[in-house]
């Protein structure tokens, strides 16, 4: 169609063709005269050449005219009519009118071959039999993916809809293919391939729909079965409700007169009656019962109604109105209000429509809390359990609850091995950086230096040791450690933390803390670790509780830091005695009693274990002029370490048996789960939306840490730092709502 458009002779210049036939001839340069392939414009200059000769030829073909203007898609049509007559002399005009502009229509098909016959053959297409809605013979496949799964639906030709009701269902099940991001060759799993073959085997079954007498009786069971299938689609009531509209108004345009047929956009009253058919549907699924009960009652009023004991309606007043709808006959029948408010329409709190109502009510009342909801839905409605009802609905919208998002928990897990097994001290230790600190220069009124304190702990006995560090290069680093082992004796394990103390809105402590994390990513880091045969184990990020004892090994020291200097400068000269001074208060905290007697106040501490004694013990006298048979040999030396972890493990470990917090276990998140990251510094609505791609199981098969995918990357998180959105994985599409407008919305 393109080519038989010309362009005016001024815009063929911005229209030139460079070419030849051979790389051994000369260039030439062409000018198209015609609308050219492949241009943004094109479309619209075929499309508006059309409707412009539709325009001047109008009032010759007016039956081609319209379809020209309406029924075109770029160079294909489809049309029809109520009779033959008509359809023929439409075809007849569209080939002249067409001809006007040099156009010809080639492929012609219809569902009746009369049509065709003033029509050259070689302009029929090579299936002139049109049918209603083709559905294509499938082959038997071995291998389903993605690719086949959409290809073969989109083989099903149903130009008037009237495969709706099946072809909804293929494409939800193509909806949460999409949703589970699988790629386009990649297998389906079993139960997919199960239920894709069952919905191949039933396409067989509509061939069976093969004319126009077909439609005519089959027209009610059309318009009920999309009812139903929409009802499980949808998740906005205003649509839905405007669907029914439109099926609603189809079965009652089958029944009239052409005359006396709808037509022109939906009307509010073919929406309130879409929504009483809804509810009368969902009464009848809900109460038949009951339903069957008020309806041999209005025939025979000799008997008396009497549901059943464990009817939910056996305390109401019911009755059914003019259109077989469940109300209730309340007490303020005498009220000035409208009917629906005196005698409102009764819903099960479980059923689908009544969730749909009450969410779109929490839409237009701005998002309003349970009781308002509540009693803006009971102006209308009278849902039973209806607390439970609009809970939920507050429960499971996202707008809400990314306002207010609740965060994850699971079970404490248990202590790792290395603080409840004896080993010698510091063997198993934590680090942490403490600071920065502003010391002031030795001498003189120079600037302050930024210092850092490394706060290292054993996982045993909690014994601590700190070392002044200069920078977070890896170099200081580095030092501190092999300060601490020289000092302490040789590592075998090192827990981390990943920094979150430096994370901040200041530009400053954000590269702080870039500098610390890339010191562990560096060559010379890792060598050092590999030579020293350190194993280093790295907590998540942003999980300080994954590291709870050096985190409490660092506030202890700020508290003393702080009482000890309070606001006043400091000398490095007087940083380094502090820390040190603090290093030993912190090594006599008292970890459990010696003895079980009263009277005894001997206390064991983390000192115990580096010196034999507490770091503050009281001074002994001199025992230099005793005889040597009355003094304590090596052996009792080593049997006191002992009796020192004996009571370590019988009432110090003891003492960690029990949760304080987290104390049942709850279940494990999934991947595929819509969750937002917790992040301190804004507020919730504007945390990261991500979804969870692998989770990390305990060896108790608790799931305590995953890893998030969002827009800005992976994320590696414990699962205190999300929040699950109240959404399954095959929903993602709606995680936004959408303010309906007033005529969707059930009225008040």
């Amino acid at each position: 169609m393109f080519r038989q458009v010309w362009t005016h002779p001024d815009d063929r210049k911005f229209l030139k063709i460079v070419w030849r036939s051979s790389s051994t001839l000369p260039l030439k340069l062409y000018q198209s005269k015609t609308v050219t392939y492949g241009l943004a414009c094109s479309p619209y200059q075929a499309a508006r050449v059309l409707n412009k000769l539709a325009e001047d030829e109008g009032d010759r073909y007016p039956l081609a005219a319209l379809v020209v203007k309406k029924r075109f898609y770029v160079d294909d049509v489809l049309a029809g009519g109520d009779n033959i007559e008509e359809v023929a002399e439409t075809c007849r005009q569209l080939q002249d009118l067409l001809a006007q502009g040099r156009f010809t229509l080639r492929k012609w098909c219809a569902n009746d071959p009369s049509v065709l016959q003033h029509i050259p053959q070689e302009f029929w297409g090579t299936s002139p039999q049109l049918k209603l809605a083709a559905v294509p013979s499938l082959q038997k496949l071995d291998v389903i993916t993605k690719r086949t799964v959409v290809s073969e639906m989109s083989r099903l030709f149903d130009p008037l809809g009237l495969l709706g009701p099946v072809v909804i269902s293929a494409r939800m099940f193509v909806q949460g293919l999409w949703a589970k991001r699988l790629d386009w060759d990649e297998q389906l799993q079993a139960h997919e391939n199960q239920w894709w073959q069952a919905f191949r085997d039933e396409l067989e079954q509509l061939k069976q729909i093969t004319g126009p007498s077909d439609i005519e009786q089959e027209k009610r069971t059309i318009v009920v079965l999309a009812a139903v299938e929409i009802d499980d689609s949808i998740f906005e009531l205003g649509k839905l409700l405007k669907i029914v509209a439109v099926c609603i108004r189809f079965s009652n345009n089958c029944r009239r007169a052409k005359a006396e047929r709808c037509s022109g956009s939906i009307t509010p009253a073919e929406v309130d009656t879409a929504l009483k058919s809804m509810v009368r549907l969902a009464q009848a699924i809900s109460f038949s019962k009951e339903i069957h009960q008020l309806k041999r009652n209005k025939l025979d009023t000799s008997h008396p109604i009497e549901f059943d004991a464990k009817s939910p309606l056996r305390n109401l007043n019911l009755f059914l109105d003019n259109y077989d709808i469940l109300r209730i006959n309340g007490r303020l029948s005498n009220t000035a209000g409208p009917y629906d408010s005196k005698y409102t329409l009764i819903l099960q709190a479980n059923h689908r429509l009544s969730f749909l109502i009450a969410h779109s009510l929490h839409l237009r009342t701005a998002h309003s809390g349970p009781s308002l909801l509540l009693a803006t839905m009971r102006q209308r409605f009278w849902p039973l359990r209806g607390r439970d009802l609009v809970r939920k609905v507050v429960r499971n919208c996202i707008t809400c609850f990314r306002c207010r998002p609740t965060e994850c928990h699971q079970q404490m897990a248990p202590l790792p091995a290395a603080r409840v097994i004896p080993s010698r001290v510091f063997s198993k230790t934590g680090l942490d950086y403490c600071g920065p600190f502003n010391v002031r220069p030795l001498y003189g009124r120079g600037a302050s230096i930024k210092m850092y304190v490394a706060v290292f702990v054993c996982l045993a006995v909690k014994a601590v040791h700190f070392e002044i560090v200069p920078d977070l290069t890896t170099a200081a680093c580095i030092n501190a450690i092999k300060r601490f082992v020289a000092r302490r004796g040789r590592l075998i394990e090192l827990h981390c933390d990943n920094a979150t103390a430096f994370v901040g809105a200041d530009r400053e402590l954000a590269t702080l803390r870039r500098q610390y994390l890339d010191q562990f990513k560096s060559n010379e880091w890792k060598n050092y670790w590999v030579d020293s045969g350190i194993s280093f184990f790295f907590i998540p990020a942003r999980s300080p509780h994954f590291g709870g004892l050096w985190e409490a090994g660092v506030k202890s020291f700020k508290f003393h830091f702080r009482r000890i200097f309070g606001g006043h400068s400091y000398t490095l000269n007087e940083f380094s005695t502090a820390t040190i001074h603090i290093e030993g208060i912190l090594n006599y905290r008292p970890l459990t009693p010696l003895t079980d007697h009263p009277d005894d106040l001997a206390i064991l501490t983390p000192g115990h274990f580096l010196i034999g004694e507490p770091m503050f013990s009281i001074p002994e006298p001199d025992v230099i002029n005793i005889n040597t048979n009355r003094l304590s040999r090596l052996q009792t030396r080593r049997r006191s370490v002992q009796d020192f972890w004996n009571r370590w493990s019988r009432d110090y470990v003891t003492q960690l048996h029990q949760r304080s917090k987290w104390k049942r276990a709850t279940t494990n998140i999934q991947v595929g789960a819509l969750v937002l990251l917790k992040q301190s510094n804004l507020p919730p609505f504007l945390w990261n939306l991500g979804r969870i791609v692998e989770t990390y199981a305990g060896q108790d098969g608790l799931v305590r840490v995953v890893l998030v995918r969002t827009s800005h990357g992976h994320y590696k998180r414990a699962v205190t730092k999300i929040s699950v959105l109240p959404i399954d994985a095959t929903d993602a599409a709606n995680t936004e709502d959408q303010q309906p407008t007033d005529e969707q919305l059930p009225k008040q």
